[in-house]
């Protein structure tokens, strides 16, 4: 009768390992695999704030790497984790703070071509 017991919590024990490590692979892919609504989200919160462009899809950055941008102006106190909305038929570059809930910037986009790629969609800001 104890050897069954022995079994039985063993089985349970495996399985509170296995659900609990499903778990954490769970919450650490969705941490890294953003909800596929995301960029609607930030378009509806966003556009709490300021008058979006109509009948245009923008491209959404998610801020990453901060420390590579503190050279350009635009991106003056933003920190990782934060938006920036590409809207490029209007010509316009919105930077939103997740963690302030307020926009940071709003500047027009200048589209000119990088000499050293040719590249004639580049966007300068």
């Amino acid at each position: 009768m104890s050897r069954k017991y022995y079994v039985i919590v063993k089985v349970l024990i495996g399985l509170i390992i296995v659900l609990s490590l499903f778990l954490l692979w769970f919450i650490v892919l969705k941490n890294h695999f953003p909800h596929r609504d995301e960029k609607a989200h930030y378009i509806k919160v966003i556009g709490k704030h300021v008058i979006l462009p109509k009948g245009e899809d923008p491209q959404l950055m998610k801020i990453s790497n901060n420390d590579t941008l503190t050279s350009q102006q635009f991106f003056n106190g933003s920190s990782d984790g934060d938006i920036v909305l590409f809207y490029a038929k209007s010509r316009k570059a919105i930077l939103y703070s997740v963690a302030e809930r307020k926009l940071l910037n709003v500047a027009d986009l200048t589209l000119i071509p990088r000499p050293q790629d040719g590249d004639p969609n580049s966007l300068r800001f």
